[in-house]
């Protein structure tokens, strides 16, 4: 959103300019007046001297005390500020290690921040078969496997054949991942938006650094960017400070069966917020629009911000046999599941325990909690 205010609005006197952004143009106005801590009445008040034209300056300040536009971008210049001083050190340090080794020096200097993740950070040899995707060295993997979060032991579950983004969402960001790790990797950000690629084929796995800041490792060792790493049952994967494991699926996962006791239910997984399904046959996902008077069934817009994305009917979940399907409905923003894109008029697709379900940017994980 620009700065442009726009013309000033009715009964004001003072200097439209002493606003960076404009109350009635604001994408967001709503989420604005919604969480001021005013009571309904006066956000209802609020909200129809807009849609009348009729705001004051008096309106406008009550809004601009914390601007949330303000606030965002206060916070995205901090978070700039960080990882490109992060990944200033690590492109240093790579620097380093390689004119070391043009000298021959066999313990070539590190970086304390490199040092401190791992202790073992040579690269991983660029000439190993294993490290080259679609190589014929290898066979197809028969133990079925996902990556298991350490931090919160949730399941992502990997294409067989596809890709699959791994970082954290971000406002304003134009392509969130279709992973979703803020919530495992803490207060302090060490995963990049855009951290690691995961590529299958024929159920075999490598991962890839997209060029974050703070690097990927696979067992100890710092994969070199944009280097495409095979991954083998019970392998490490570090990406920052955020653990993972690449291990086999249990057999409930490989073939489940409706049968066995289970409470199925979405975790969105930018806050670990659990939202358990209802057993209604279809459970519509969105937002509700107050303004029509529409409710869905699985509200999202208690996922907080992560949500403003999402559309008030965004995707349909149809119950079927026990087992639950997803489908697009013409959502503005789009969906994907595991990494590939969901289309309007698609046959329903089956979820899996583990699934990532991005609907524009808010990631939610299908889970089955056996009971």
């Amino acid at each position: 959103m620009t700065a442009d205010n726009g013309p000033a609005p009715t009964a004001m006197t003072n200097d439209i300019r002493s606003y960076k952004y404009s109350c009635r143009k604001c994408p967001i106005r709503q989420r604005c007046i919604d969480e001021k801590g005013f009571g309904p009445g006066l956000k209802t008040a609020i909200a129809r001297r807009f849609e009348g034209r009729t705001d004051t300056f008096e309106t406008w300040d009550m809004l601009q005390q914390d601007c949330l536009l303000v606030r965002q971008e206060q916070q995205d210049a901090a978070d700039r500020r960080y990882h490109e001083s992060a990944l200033i050190r690590r492109l240093r340090a790579a620097r380093e290690e390689a004119n070391a080794q043009k000298k021959g020096d066999a313990t070539p200097p590190r970086d304390p921040f490199i040092s401190s993740l791992t202790p073992q950070t040579q690269p991983i040899a660029t000439d190993q078969a294993q490290t080259v995707p679609g190589s014929p060295t290898l066979t197809q993997q028969e133990v079925p496997c996902g990556l298991s979060v350490v931090a919160s032991q949730r399941l992502v579950r990997v294409p067989d054949d596809g890709e699959i983004v791994l970082g954290r969402f971000e406002h304003g960001f134009s392509n969130p991942p279709d992973v979703d790790l803020t919530f495992e990797d803490g207060e302090i950000p060490s995963v990049s938006r855009r951290h690691a690629l995961i590529t299958g084929r024929e159920g075999r796995h490598w991962i890839e650094d997209m060029g974050s800041s703070n690097g990927t490792y696979v067992n100890g060792h710092l994969a070199g960017l944009g280097q495409s790493v095979a991954l083998g049952v019970n392998d490490r994967v570090l990406l920052g400070r955020c653990r993972l494991t690449y291990s086999p699926l249990a057999s409930w996962i490989v073939e489940p069966d409706p049968r066995v006791p289970h409470t199925a239910l979405f975790v969105v997984t930018h806050s670990g917020l659990a939202i358990e399904l209802s057993s209604k046959r279809e459970i519509i996902v969105g937002r509700p629009d107050p303004t029509l008077g529409f409710e869905p069934d699985l509200d999202l817009s208690v996922a907080g911000d992560i949500s403003m994305y999402i559309s008030r009917r965004h995707v349909k979940i149809v119950s079927r046999a026990g087992f639950h399907f997803v489908e697009e409905l013409g959502s503005a923003a789009g969906s994907r599941l595991n990494g590939k894109p969901l289309r309007v008029g698609e046959t329903p697709v089956m979820l899996q325990h583990g699934d990532q379900l991005w609907l524009g940017g808010c990631v939610l994980a299908y889970e089955w909690r056996l009971t």
